[in-house]
């Protein structure tokens, strides 16, 4: 059965890269398949959501729930042509305000305030090269972020710590690049593999 499922999965995969050359009927098939996978899991999951956040609730005499279901439906306001699409201008307003109040809070706490921390590490522990690794870590964060100022004329010994940030970053950014190139090594491993697979299931290798 995984063999099966692994064969079916090359296939899709190749006839998915085959876009390459164009567009094609094996596209086509694929990028419909694809679609309409999609659209059954979003209404089976859709309709499974709304009956354990609404409809359970409300046979259970949670009517409170009745609010919110009205206000998602004045969402669709929007179609009913310009005379009522006002409607659907306070839903949105709200999904608005609450969305960015707490989008703001997990920012602030998941990437500020997170990195903060993770930046600011002691070097004052008994192995040196942990803190000398730490102090390092300090500094080129300071210089990277600095190297981000515009709107000055750098010079002198600012303007050389102006390039060792512009240094650091470059260094992160090649590295990140060949994580990404090795990451792109092992999809072509693992497509390889599939072909050797392949040929094996039809009896040529």
């Amino acid at each position: 059965m995984a063999d099966w499922i692994g064969l079916m999965s090359f296939i899709l995969l190749t006839l998915a890269c085959t876009y390459l050359f164009g567009d094609n009927p094996g596209f086509r098939f694929v990028e419909g398949l694809l679609a309409g996978a999609y659209m059954g899991h979003f209404i089976v999951m859709t309709y499974a959501s709304l009956n354990k956040t609404l409809t359970q609730p409300l046979m259970a005499g949670q009517f409170a729930l009745l609010l919110p279901f009205a206000l998602s439906l004045l969402l669709f306001a929007n179609f009913a042509g310009a005379k009522w699409r006002w409607l659907a201008m306070y839903p949105t307003a709200i999904l608005t305000g609450v969305g960015l109040g707490v989008s703001l809070r997990a920012i602030l706490r998941g990437q500020l305030i997170s990195n903060l921390v993770a930046t600011i590490l002691p070097f004052n522990k008994p192995d040196m090269f942990t803190n000398f690794t730490n102090l390092f870590f300090i500094i080129a964060t300071a210089l990277s972020v600095y190297y981000f100022i515009f709107g000055y004329d750098f010079k002198g010994p600012l303007l050389t710590l102006n390039k060792a940030g512009r240094m650091l970053v470059l260094l992160a950014l090649g590295a990140q690049a060949g994580n990404m190139f090795i990451s792109i090594g092992g999809y072509i491993t693992y497509y390889t593999q599939y072909v050797g697979f392949l040929m094996s299931f039809l009896g040529l290798a």
